[in-house]
């Protein structure tokens, strides 16, 4: 390894439920976005794993869908998202989803706070959401990946 940790910045691109119904469960996706010119990628491996981790409580409880990680390649993208549903309390109000991104050691790298509101009524598909069936049967909402903040 020719660079340490701190010296790749990372930009999460996340879609997760601005507003969610109280009750209901969501599908978070988390990807990443790296360094854009190989003069900036500072490893000699070709790709870096990241760990992905969301804390909702005690607002929404969060459960990966498979490995919670993402694996960025030196030579642009992904092989995918890190995928989560989350399931919004009853109980309705401002409730936040705390995203970690760790490096292979585990040391957190980037932590994002993202804000959602739960409300009692319901919250139609918008622009940027797919409804998809859950496992339990109830209908869930996938929001289109932005960054944090915009």
């Amino acid at each position: 390894m020719t660079g340490d940790a701190s010296s790749l910045l990372v930009e999460p691109l996340v879609g997760w439920p601005r507003k969610a119904q109280a009750g209901q469960s969501y599908l978070v996706t988390v990807d990443l976005n790296g360094p854009t010119g190989d003069e900036d990628w500072p490893y000699e491996e070709e790709e870096f794993d990241f760990g992905v981790a969301l804390d909702g409580a005690p607002h929404f409880v969060c459960e990966a869908l498979s490995e919670p990680s993402v694996v960025l390649h030196r030579f642009g993208g992904t092989y995918g998202p890190a995928r989560f549903v989350v399931t919004a309390d009853r109980t309705p109000g401002p409730g936040t989803i705390w995203l970690t991104i760790t490096n292979r050691w585990g040391v957190p790298v980037r932590t994002v706070e993202l804000p959602s509101e739960i409300v009692v009524e319901t919250v139609p598909a918008g622009p940027g959401q797919i409804v998809v069936p859950s496992a339990n049967g109830r209908p869930a909402a996938l929001s289109g990946a932005t960054r944090p903040g915009t």
